[in-house]
């Protein structure tokens, strides 16, 4: 891990704390997800309009029961290429998670 990969590692666990996710680090944790047997495509709609809005509803459905998605976020967010951002993970969409990158960057500034 860089410096500057670790940096960010940390912004990102400390954001997510303030938001109230504490979970950090679990081995395992995949298994436990509520997605564990859902189709990948729930979570990463084609498209736009009012069938990609329902699609992307129905993902957050799917993650706002999940007992780890705030280690999915977490995961997602330390390791996410931001120009390759799309989908639902962790009860986010792309935009939403774009938006949590922005505020950390201006937090950090």
């Amino acid at each position: 891990m860089t410096g500057r990969t670790g940096a960010r590692d940390h912004r990102v666990r400390r954001l997510l704390g303030e938001l109230g996710f504490t979970g950090a680090g679990v081995a395992g944790w995949r298994e436990r997800a509520a997605c564990r047997g859902v189709e990948p495509e729930v979570f990463y709609p084609v498209g736009a309009g009012p069938l990609v809005r329902d699609a992307v509803a129905e993902a957050k459905r799917v993650c706002a029961g999940c007992p780890v998605r705030e280690l999915c976020l977490a995961d997602s967010m330390a390791s996410e290429d931001q120009a390759l951002r799309w989908g639902v993970t962790g009860g986010l969409s792309a935009p939403e998670r774009a938006e949590l990158f922005s505020v950390q960057r201006g937090a950090v500034a």
